[in-house]
């Protein structure tokens, strides 16, 4: 069956919250690389980290809010796709957001 144009619309930004996830991800990268070497970031850090955290749940809320609707319009014969995208995505945010709280919590 042919995507409707609402699913793609959906589809377009669910997108643009896995960019919004990835950016995330480029930001704590460096920052627990640096972590590894030295556990007692600056204060500056720690702020950041609480901010980003804190704009990371919404963005987690994000996506599922668009995920389930997806979800909820596609036939059967495309879900098994939109499953896989949600499991890498949820992956992604629970890896993330662990590697974030345990530098948060090191403090």
């Amino acid at each position: 069956m042919p995507e409707t144009t609402e699913i793609r619309e959906l589809t377009r930004k669910r997108g643009g919250v896995n960019h919004k996830l990835t950016n995330f991800v480029k930001h704590v990268v460096p920052i627990y690389n640096t972590f590894k070497i030295n556990p007692s970031p600056d204060d500056e850090v720690i702020i950041e980290l609480q901010n980003r955290l804190d704009k990371l749940e919404i963005i987690y809320n994000e996506f599922e809010e668009i995920q389930l609707e997806i979800e909820s319009l596609s036939s059967d014969d495309v879900l098994e796709g939109h499953y896989k995208e949600r499991d890498e995505f949820t992956d992604k945010y629970n890896k993330y957001y662990a590697i974030t709280k345990k530098m948060l919590n090191a403090n």
